[in-house]
C-alpha cells in the first residue's frame, strides 16, 4: 500500500508518498503509475512557474517521494487541490493499494474532504 500525506498551511506545501501500491508488478502496476503521474503534474507545473512556487525540496527513490513546496500567492493552491482530487478518485477505486491523509491548516477548500 501506497500512504499519500498532502499537508497545506499557508507558509508551504508538502506531498509524501511511502511504500508501494502492490496492485501489480513493477512495470504494470496502474495504481503507481497513476499517483506518480499526479506527483509529476505538480513538480512539474512549480518548475515551470516559479514565480508562482518554490521547489523547496523534492525526493524520489523505490517506495517514496517527497515534495516541499513554498507558494507565492495562490495559484499553486489549485493545482494541489486538483491533484488531491486525483488522489482522492484513485484511493476510493483501488483502497487496498493507496491511503490519503489530507491535512488542511490554509483554510482553503473547505470542500475537500
Amino acid at each position: 500500500m501506497t500512504n499519500v500525506e498532502v499537508t497545506v498551511t499557508p507558509a508551504q506545501i508538502t506531498i509524501e508518498m511511502i511504500g508501494h501500491a502492490d496492485y501489480a508488478e513493477k512495470g504494470n502496476d496502474i495504481v503507481c503509475s497513476a499517483i506518480s503521474t499526479l506527483e509529476y503534474i505538480v513538480a512539474g507545473w512549480c518548475e515551470m512557474n516559479p514565480e508562482k512556487a518554490i521547489v523547496k525540496k523534492y525526493e524520489t527513490g523505490p517506495g517514496y517521494s517527497f515534495m516541499k513546496l513554498i507558494p507565492i500567492g495562490n495559484d499553486v493552491y489549485n493545482i494541489v487541490e486538483a491533484a488531491v482530487i486525483g488522489f482522492m478518485g484513485i484511493a476510493e477505486r483501488y483502497p487496498e493499494n493507496i491511503k490519503l491523509k489530507k491535512v488542511w491548516k490554509s483554510g482553503r477548500n473547505p470542500d475537500i474532504k
